[in-house]
């Protein structure tokens, strides 16, 4: 019941808005070890070149992002050590861009060749990093991740990333990884409990949702505050979607927490959450207001008997009436018994994020899509700002980008203008990070 349960949260949350912040999968290759890394242009743009795993096919990928222009695609291979990209972030052709990577006499990659359309080759050289895989304890949990560090002399501020919601490695971060990087921070990308190579349970019974990813969190901070190449009292953390609203449940329990950069995070009751977001997905996959109706009434019925313990031998019926229809696989999940419906709304569905935002005292920096349909951008951006005002936190900003969505990208081709803009002078002025 937890596995099919827990696994629920995605669905219904649907925080996977972006490709490159969707990847399930564990990865067990080192095919693209060589390559990933940050490059300078001549025209001093900073080219990052991520590791990922696709959200389809669960296949080890290389993300380019030019944090100048904004543009991030998915490359595709053409040949050894030289890949190509589309128009779009998934879409391979026409092709725009040429990638090839070059290799000096020690055989390791120096630089990339870069063409993009109608314009000649270029070369990036290849900014030095370090690349250190390390483990740390969560309770009776040991999470595996990365730490990409500047090769010069620490100590250095860092910036631990936090996942979306389902089991996610620590590949599923899209262009970010070296985004910060390049800003000179220590950045820690780990695997997610349950995938890649951190064991335990997603969600255990007895958990209430999300202490038990706050508690990895917290770990993961703890660890970097005891390494010496990390500067103690410069260490925050970013996150996307449920990663987002983490960064805040996280520094409200811990007042060592230097900032937090909160994504596109949910800030209201979950269950609210999730009736925004089947009504605002099912208007936007076309569905007839009709079944938009119905999938919301159904919603809301769960949750109401969720919450008084009432009325389930109703929604039993009236789930056989409705699970096949086409709205209900989009929208919503079979509750298998009284019991389960009355652990979701215990353990799930009541959690209400906002409360925890009065105990925040680090700087904050909150990033919204005005057309994110996962989450009610308004509501949970005068939610933060009503519960940091009465925190006494006047050290926040809170930004919503036009025509953005919840991965804050236009569209499927590039971040929104600013986004990249405003996490490097935001954090830039907030620690002591050098380029």
């Amino acid at each position: 019941m937890i596995r099919r349960i827990s696994s629920a949260v995605g669905l219904l949350l649907l925080t996977c808005g972006i490709p490159a912040l969707c990847a399930q999968a564990a990865s067990n290759s080192n095919i693209f070890d060589d390559y990933p890394g940050d490059y300078r242009t001549p025209e001093k743009h900073t080219i990052g070149i991520d590791h990922y795993i696709t959200e389809d096919k669960h296949e080890d990928r290389l993300i380019y992002s030019d944090y100048t222009t904004g543009v991030v695609r998915l490359l595709s291979a053409t040949s050894s050590g030289e890949f190509s990209a589309g128009p779009e972030f998934d879409v391979p052709s026409p092709i725009e861009v040429k990638i090839r990577f070059v290799k000096g006499e020690q055989g390791s990659v120096t630089g990339l060749a870069l063409q993009r359309r109608d314009e000649s080759e270029i070369f990036a050289v290849r900014i030095p990093l370090a690349q250190e895989e390390v483990m740390f304890q969560s309770g009776n949990v040991t999470l595996a991740g990365t730490l990409l560090m500047p090769e010069r002399k620490g100590p250095h501020p860092a910036i631990i990333l936090l996942h979306g919601s389902e089991p996610l490695t620590r590949y599923s971060f899209g262009p970010y990884p070296h985004f910060f990087t390049s800003l000179g921070f220590v950045v820690l990308i780990y695997d997610k409990r349950s995938a890649g190579a951190s064991p335990g349970e997603y969600l255990d019974q007895a958990t209430y949702y999300p202490d038990g990813f706050t508690a990895d969190a917290l770990a993961a901070f703890d660890y970097m505050r005891g390494r010496k190449d990390v500067n103690p009292v410069e260490i925050g953390f970013w996150g996307s979607s449920e990663g987002g609203m983490l960064t805040t449940q996280v520094a409200s329990r811990s007042k060592e927490v230097a900032f937090i950069v909160d994504s596109s995070g949910f800030m209201v009751p979950l269950w609210q959450q999730v009736l925004y977001h089947v009504e605002k997905g099912l208007r936007d996959a076309g569905f007839p207001k009709s079944d938009i109706d119905e999938a919301v009434a159904y919603n809301k019925e769960i949750i109401r008997v969720g919450r008084t313990g009432l009325g389930w031998k109703r929604l039993q019926h009236h789930q056989e009436e409705v699970h096949n229809k086409k709205w209900f696989v989009r929208s919503t999940v079979s509750i298998s018994s009284e019991e389960a419906i009355s652990w979701r709304w215990k353990h799930l569905l009541s959690f209400n994020p906002v409360p925890a935002l009065t105990n925040l005292t680090c700087p904050v920096l909150g990033l919204y899509g005005a057309l994110d349909n996962s989450s009610p951008v308004s509501l949970s951006v005068a939610n933060m700002r009503g519960a940091l005002a009465k925190a006494g936190n006047k050290d926040y900003k809170l930004k919503v980008f036009p025509n953005a969505n919840h991965a804050l990208m236009v569209g499927n081709k590039n971040m929104a203008p600013g986004v990249f803009d405003t996490l490097s002078a935001w954090l830039l002025r907030t620690v002591h990070a050098d380029e």
